[in-house]
């Protein structure tokens, strides 16, 4: 972490939170009633504080997101009172870990370079250009467009839904796939949806994993009259191989999300040709992630940003990422945080208006923790302190 201004870190607090979704979220995976994860907020000798949060997938299982506490406090046993190298060292190590030790590297790298920012007078964003030295040949944007998230309801439910999305604003829309049982009915629903929205608002299509090699390359080409921009994610992750063969046999671009859950995963995915969908949080935090988007950029590919499903703050370190890779026309997938029913920041928070989210333009993450929103989805703090 030597790009990080030298401080040491005292104190250390993270809180579990449980918020309902406004609807379940339904996806090919399943079905989720409540996000659950972690906020993390760290203190410097300085006396300056960084937010940070950590969760997984909306549908990973209770005890891997319980782990993420066990890492937390792992992490902040091993970085408290440190001095920077060794600091920065302790915390490499959980980078390469499972998906909740990367959620915690996550939470910790967020919050301080929040807390950093904080010292330097500077939003995040211009921070990650200038001291990675990523320079993707764009400026820094200030103003990013996102696209909707249309969950896998039924037909009816998913075209109302889309047609809301456009009149709100949005000029793309992500439609989540691969429920449905056959072809036909798939078709019928992305045609619903299509209609809903009109011929100029981008469509992009997302499988989650839920087909094999000749599913997919079947409902794609089906699927194809009706323009998507792209086709995510359309195998499980394991099989990268297979994703290359349906890229092969298809006109849609693919993209990968699960696919690319680690910066070589990325690395595999562009050198296929194929679009990653750069999750700073499933990454491991805003550096990886801006990693990532380095490489896609030398491979002349433009990726998509997008969180987890996130509260305010991880979503925060999302759209910084977005703005510092500055990708002209790309909407990116901040757009979720009215499908939770708090997302734990103080007003004016992240607000999506015409189809845009706009950077915060106070230092670090820009965004402030609600402590009282927080009390009613958790049952309080643990802390560790020098």
């Amino acid at each position: 972490m030597a790009w990080i201004p030298s401080t040491r870190l005292v104190r250390a607090r993270w809180a579990p939170y449980r918020i309902p979704f406004r609807a379940p979220y339904v996806t090919a995976r399943g079905v989720a009633e409540h996000r659950r994860g972690y906020v993390l907020e760290v203190e410097t000798e300085m006396g300056l504080r960084g937010l940070g949060e950590a969760s997984l997938d909306p549908h990973a299982p209770e005890q891997a997101v319980d782990s993420i506490g066990v890492y937390l406090e792992f992490i902040a046993g091993a970085v408290l009172g440190k001095d920077q190298d060794a600091a920065g060292a302790a915390l490499k190590r959980y980078l390469s870990g499972d998906d909740a030790s990367r959620a915690a590297h996550c939470a910790f790298e967020t919050a301080i370079i929040d807390a950093s920012c904080k010292l330097l007078d500077l939003p995040m964003a211009p921070f990650l250009r200038e001291a990675l030295a990523f320079r993707p040949g764009n400026s820094l944007l200030e103003d990013i467009p996102v696209n909707a998230v249309i969950g896998a309801d039924a037909t009816d439910q998913a075209a109302e839904a889309a047609k809301a999305s456009v009149m709100n604003g949005f000029g793309c829309v992500k439609l989540k796939v691969g429920a449905a049982p056959t072809t036909e009915a798939e078709v019928e629903r992305v045609a619903a949806v299509r209609e809903a929205i009109g011929p100029k608002t981008r469509l992009r299509l997302d499988a989650n994993g839920a087909w094999d090699r000749a599913t997919a390359i079947e409902r794609i080409r089906a699927l194809e009259r009706f323009r998507p921009e792209f086709v995510e994610q359309p195998l499980p992750m394991d099989d990268l191989e297979e994703l290359g063969a349906v890229s092969e046999a298809v006109r849609t671009p693919l993209a990968a999300d699960e696919s690319a859950a680690t910066v070589e995963a990325a690395g595999r995915v562009i050198a296929l040709g194929l679009r990653p969908v750069v999750k700073p949080m499933r990454l491991g935090g805003p550096v990886t992630a801006c990693a990532v988007q380095g490489i896609a950029t030398v491979f002349r590919i433009r990726p998509v940003v997008t969180t987890t499903v996130d509260t305010g703050i991880a979503t925060a370190v999302a759209l910084h990422v977005a703005a510092a890779g500055a990708h002209t026309g790309v909407a990116h997938g901040l757009g979720t945080l009215g499908l939770l029913e708090d997302d734990l920041i103080l007003d004016p928070g992240l607000p999506v208006e015409n189809g845009r989210m706009r950077l915060p333009a106070a230092p670090g993450l820009g965004v402030k923790l609600d402590e009282a929103a927080l009390t009613r989805y958790s049952p309080g703090w643990r802390e560790t302190r020098l």
